[in-house]
């Protein structure tokens, strides 16, 4: 795409007219603006705390003043790209601290998320503490005209967010929803399993996957099975691989006019929520990462069990 020829630098903000200067802008006093004749830049830098950094955003979306970054540690396991150039703005936001966010790279890129502040924060903070960036980039800076994504895909990507940016060394969800769909199951029910650290639920609906997957998300509505069958599975919930938190993976449950077998997780926390289908016809197992193809025979396995 046109507009990732901008980006240049790797640490510093990436400069979207390299051969000429500048158009002079003026900046709010409490803003610290940078100009090199080329670029306008605010440093951010290893020496500024989270709150200094939250702060700065405050600042930054009481004015409407837009920003870019690059991100290295955005992973898309679809594309195979390390790292995305990510634009954050006001336009088209109507929710109080949070930020429109496009991103992409080579080629590919992403719709328009929202992203909530404190996220944003932790993303600058991180990168800034492992030195892969010392500034943002300010002036000249657009929201591409995406479509606004659902609200789980948001989740999604806040989650991504968080979980890339704040060096989770495990993690534990309060529940795991998890199950094999596969065409050939409709028209009979399928179903779907629902995970805490006490219980565990069997949703068993005969209906379509628009009622059952949503965009906001998974709709769950099951009955408790056995201890015994519980017991069977509980390890899964503390066995949830990182690399299904710190890549982009699809989301949004959709049917297709296709052959389908797809692995369909939903996990959350207080801090975040993911949903993820992997679906063998398009990612085989022996293709995905090692922890994540475990896992998921392991979950074929129990399935089979269960049922």
């Amino acid at each position: 795409m046109n507009f990732l020829r901008f980006f240049r630098k790797k640490k510093s903000a990436p400069s979207q007219q390299q051969s000429r200067p500048i158009q002079q802008q003026s900046w709010p006093d409490e803003i610290p603006v940078i100009s090199n004749g080329k670029d306008y830049t605010i440093k951010i830098d290893n020496q500024m705390s989270l709150e200094a950094i939250t702060q700065l955003l405050k600042t930054l979306r009481k004015h409407k003043i837009a920003f870019s970054v690059h991100d290295r540690l955005l992973y898309s396991y679809e594309i195979g790209d390390p790292g995305a150039y990510v634009t954050y703005s006001q336009d088209k936001n109507d929710l109080e601290d949070c930020w429109s966010m496009t991103f992409g790279n080579h080629g590919w890129s992403g719709g328009t998320f929202t992203i909530e502040e404190k996220n944003i924060a932790l993303q600058l903070f991180n990168l800034a503490q492992k030195e892969e960036i010392d500034s943002i980039r300010i002036g000249n800076v657009r929201l591409f005209n995406y479509e606004k994504k659902n609200p789980d895909r948001n989740k999604n990507m806040n989650a991504l967010l968080y979980t890339i940016h704040s060096n989770l060394p495990s993690f534990k969800p309060d529940f795991l929803i998890f199950g094999i769909f596969k065409s050939g199951d409709y028209p009979e029910s399928y179903t779907i399993y629902k995970l805490t650290d006490t219980q565990l639920f069997a949703d068993t609906r005969g209906i379509w996957h628009s009622d059952r997957f949503t965009s906001k998300g998974y709709v769950f509505e099951g009955l408790e099975l056995s201890d015994e069958k519980r017991n069977k599975v509980k390890a899964l919930i503390n066995g949830i691989p990182l690399e299904l938190l710190t890549r982009i993976w699809d989301s949004f449950y959709e049917t297709e006019n296709k052959n389908e077998d797809k692995l369909v997780l939903a996990f959350s926390t207080a801090e975040c929520h993911k949903t993820i289908i992997i679906d063998e016809y398009i990612r085989a197992k022996e293709k995905l990462p090692p922890a994540i193809r475990d896992f998921r025979i392991t979950i074929e396995k129990l399935v089979e069990e269960l049922d």
